[in-house]
């Protein structure tokens, strides 16, 4: 049987991670697998078949960042001796070790990308930089969870690579059951947002266009925006410049968004970069209209056939596409007579698993 290695920041709640744990759930069938996280963080029930080792963190404050990094390499050279693949998510420090570690071991080294790497810097150190570029160009193999995380590689890098591929997340949740217990006002019309709290999921593009279906086109609306990161603070506050209290809740973390989906009437994803999106395909599972920006979510809605696409940060075209969905919903009902179709792509059995396992075979 072969030893997997997957080299991850955390497993801190969010959709890489959960794509993460879903994957190694259909492989670990037939694979021996490790997950080596970088931090020592873990908020989620992960199978017992699994083994989970922590990198240490260094106790002296003196030289912290070096230490680390000390570790880092030590961990990794340690736990990619055993195994016969390495995987590692697209953190930079992660792939260039992973790289290095792989190539004095000549084990095979696969990179996931589950993200835009043009549009969001990981790095501001221009060596550093060089050097993940290098590795991008002359990795083994590189995995893209989406045709538009690869194109934006492609950007990065300035140039196409032959080592790279898009195999598509799995999509495999557990429907919730009611009751649910979340409050839930019935008279009000409910849109749900899932993210982290940070600028690039552009949650206040919502609010903002919130305000203007509240104020100006008198909907009665109850937005739930689930999640937490540093724009936490700057999202309230933006709340109650707008007089939108009553109206925008942040409910922080929760451990299942289906719970949140299924009570709601709309999904609304407004991203300005995002590369896959696991809750969009949970609200397609779930027969909700999704709105998403013309990001990697667009592609998981087929660009349109499966949900209705507006431009990343352009308020008055989602204002529109919340009018359509709400008050012309003939026009939605075709996308969601579709949503199975759409959902195939990223079934386990026939679509995900048997290319992972095809490119294990090919290491």
């Amino acid at each position: 049987m072969k030893k997997l290695l997957f080299v991850w920041s955390g497993l801190k709640i969010g959709g890489s991670e959960r794509a993460l744990l879903t994957l190694v759930k259909y492989l670990i069938k037939d694979y021996d697998i490790e997950i080596l996280c970088h931090q020592h963080i873990c908020e989620y029930t992960v199978l017992p078949d699994v083994s989970i080792s922590y990198i240490p963190t260094p106790r002296a404050k003196f030289l912290n960042k070096l230490i680390d990094k000390l570790y880092l390499w030590q961990a990794i050279y340690k736990h990619a001796s055993n195994v016969d693949v390495v995987i590692c998510n697209e953190f930079p420090l992660l792939a260039i070790f992973s790289y290095f570690v792989a190539k004095l071991q000549r084990k095979p080294l696969i990179i996931w990308n589950h993200s835009c790497r043009d549009e969001l810097a990981l790095t501001n150190n221009s060596m550093v930089e060089l050097v993940y570029k290098y590795v991008l160009k002359n990795v083994r193999s590189i995995v893209n969870v989406s045709s538009y995380s690869e194109r934006s590689l492609f950007k990065y890098v300035a140039c196409e690579l032959e080592n790279s591929q898009v195999i598509y997340n799995v999509v495999d949740v557990i429907l919730p059951s009611l009751p649910l217990g979340i409050p839930h006002q019935k008279a009000k019309y409910h849109i749900v947002a899932i993210g982290s709290l940070i600028r690039e999921k552009n949650f206040s593009l919502l609010i903002c266009a919130t305000e203007v279906l509240i104020k100006e086109h008198h909907l009665d609306l109850e937005v739930i925006i689930c999640g937490d990161g540093i724009e936490k603070n700057n999202l309230l506050e933006l709340i109650s410049t707008l007089d939108l209290n009553a109206h925008v809740k942040l409910v922080g973390k929760v451990s299942n968004p289906l719970d949140y989906i299924q009570v709601s009437d709309l999904l609304v994803s407004p991203s300005n970069s995002e590369s896959f999106s696991l809750v969009v395909c949970e609200a397609l599972l779930l027969n909700k209209p999704v709105i998403v920006t013309n990001t990697g979510a667009a592609e998981v809605v087929g660009n349109g056939k499966y949900g209705i696409v507006v431009e990343k940060n352009n308020k008055a075209q989602l204002v529109n596409a919340i009018l359509t969905v709400i008050k012309k919903p003939l026009l939605v009902q075709p996308m969601l007579e579709n949503y199975d179709v759409a959902l195939s792509r990223f079934n386990a059995d026939t679509q995900v698993i048997p290319r992972w396992k095809k490119l294990f075979t090919w290491l």
